[in-house]
């Protein structure tokens, strides 16, 4: 999947600060989060990676995050998870754009730890 996220997105991968450096320390910060949480780690290591892999710019991009969940759909091959998974790994994506805190997701585990994997990057 990165591969085909090189291919596809190179300016994105090469972003600096919301390219594959960025994706590595949220996936980093995510896998952390989820020794205290009840966090599906693969959910999360898909968001790390994609979330930010539709970026139109560095600045304020607010449809990056939609856009994010749309190519799953297109990566949906390559991605290893169950429907249910790919589910939460879309809304994480969408939703991680006006995300102020993981509190706002409400009981779930996995996108408080996603959404707070990228902000402890910011």
């Amino acid at each position: 999947m990165i591969e085909r996220i090189k291919k596809e997105r190179p300016a994105n991968v090469g972003s600096f600060f919301h390219g594959i450096d960025h994706w590595d320390r949220v996936h980093a910060n995510g896998l952390k989060l989820c020794k205290y949480f009840n966090a599906d780690p693969e959910v999360i290591r898909y968001f790390a990676y994609l979330h930010d892999s539709c970026r139109s710019n560095e600045d304020m991009d607010p449809k990056h995050g939609p856009r994010a969940a749309k190519f799953i759909d297109e990566l949906r091959d390559d991605i290893d998870l169950d429907d249910s998974q790919v589910r939460l790994l879309k809304r994480a994506c969408s939703g991680h754009t006006h995300a102020n805190s993981g509190i706002q997701a409400g009981l779930d585990d996995t996108l408080a730890c996603c959404w707070n994997a990228d902000r402890l990057d910011i």
